[in-house]
C-alpha cells in the first residue's frame, strides 16, 4: 500500500490541475504576481524550466519583491 501522494502520477496530475487553476487564475487577474509566483513554481516541478522563469520574471516585474513575499508567506 503506498502513501496518498506517492505515486509519481498522482503527483504529476496535482500539478497539472494545479497549472490550470492557476492559468485560469491569471486569466482573471492577469496582474497577480501571485499567481505568476506559484504558477512559476508548478512549472519548475514539471520541468517546464524556461516557462518557469517567464513566470517568475512576470511575477518580479509586477511586484518587485515577489519571492521573497511569497516565500515568506509559504514559511509562515
Amino acid at each position: 500500500h503506498r502513501a496518498a501522494g506517492s505515486d509519481p502520477q498522482s503527483a504529476r496530475g496535482f500539478l497539472a490541475r494545479a497549472h490550470e487553476l492557476l492559468d485560469a487564475a491569471l486569466e482573471r487577474d492577469p496582474a497577480s504576481a501571485r499567481a505568476y509566483w506559484y504558477r512559476a513554481r508548478v512549472r519548475q516541478a514539471l520541468g517546464r524550466h524556461d516557462e518557469a522563469n517567464a513566470d517568475s520574471t512576470r511575477a518580479h516585474e509586477i511586484h518587485p519583491r515577489a519571492g521573497a513575499a511569497f516565500t515568506a508567506l509559504d514559511d509562515g
